[in-house]
């Protein structure tokens, strides 16, 4: 591990944000190949201090260097959640459907994210699509169905 990241992790730990990004910026700026966790930790300190549209674009940009870091890929589906969940408590749809669907996206194993999703689709009269959703999240896993049983017996009594 670089020295410049191993100081940002000290930092995160202390829950110092500001320096997280700093030292985080510097670990990209000083090394030709920075490590992965340069990107992540930048991440974690804009998301520490509530700048979650800049976490999203230095985890988006780690990706874009180190494909398939299951790290980003959690983090940015756990972000994306979150958001999610934001606009369905302000009952805007497509803004939650869309951050739902990228939480999915991301972290394929996000069950919540799929069944907010199909919720969220449900809500904009998107019926066909909201239904495919919720059949999808019954078939990984099948404890799901008694969250999602009123709204799924009566999307299947329309397209089955």
């Amino acid at each position: 591990m670089h020295y410049t990241i191993a100081q940002a992790y000290e930092y995160y730990k202390a829950k110092k944000d500001d320096q997280v990004i700093a030292k985080a910026k510097k670990s990209i700026d000083e090394y030709a190949k920075p490590e992965a966790a340069s990107y992540q930790y930048i991440g974690f300190g804009y998301l520490g201090l509530g700048k979650e549209d800049e976490a999203i674009r230095y985890w988006k940009e780690g990706l874009s260097k180190y494909a398939n870091d299951k790290n980003m890929m959690e983090a940015l589906s756990y972000v994306y959640d979150i958001k999610g969940g934001r606009y369905y408590g302000l009952k805007a749809w497509a803004n939650a459907y869309k951050n739902f669907q990228e939480s999915y996206k991301y972290n394929g194993s996000n069950l919540n994210a799929l069944k907010y999703w199909a919720f969220s689709a449900y809500s904009m009269k998107r019926d066909k699509e909201a239904w495919q959703l919720l059949e999808d999240l019954v078939k990984k896993d099948p404890k799901q169905y008694q969250s999602v049983k009123q709204y799924l017996d009566y999307l299947r009594s329309v397209y089955k």
